[in-house]
């Protein structure tokens, strides 16, 4: 459905015709800090090595960077220890459990998080820290009970 004003859109839209594509559009990079996100997407991939991955896209939910992404890939090269233990400690600090890794449910229950992360800049990048969920948010949205009493039987 089209808006009502959509007449007044069009003629300000109109200003914009002959936009210069030769502007780079390239937002400012993201300092380093700490930042609160909500988990947007969590899927596997795999690099071009034939690594698979975690690769997590995080949109900042407050602050002056507040709609703005950031993103972590969490590589699981077979025989790296360090990778796997720091996605364990990631994995029960979310979900207070490490579920299993081939668990069909493993990256859904990941979304829609609420996290405290710290971006830190490298020489061709930047990491991500997960160092908190928002337990608020949890707790302003408990998850709706699945137990019936007897006494919630209206007959």
């Amino acid at each position: 459905m089209k808006p009502s004003n959509i007449g007044d859109l069009a003629l300000e839209f109109a200003k914009h015709k002959d936009v210069d594509l030769g502007k780079p559009r390239k937002a400012a990079p993201l300092p380093n800090g700490n930042y609160t996100v909500r988990v947007e997407k969590c899927m596997w991939d795999t690099a071009k090595t034939g690594t698979p991955y975690i690769n997590w896209h995080f949109r900042i939910v407050d602050g002056d960077h507040e709609g703005r992404m950031l993103f972590k890939e969490h590589y699981l090269k077979p025989g790296s220890e360090v990778n796997f233990r720091i996605l364990a400690e990631d994995l029960k600090l979310i979900l207070g459990e490490v579920p299993p890794l081939d668990s069909p449910t493993l990256l859904d229950s990941l979304l829609d998080k609420v996290l405290f992360v710290r971006k830190r800049d490298r020489d061709n990048g930047y990491d991500i820290y997960i160092n908190g969920v928002d337990k608020r948010v949890e707790d302003e949205n408990p998850p709706a009970s699945t137990h019936i009493a007897d006494d919630d039987i209206p007959f």
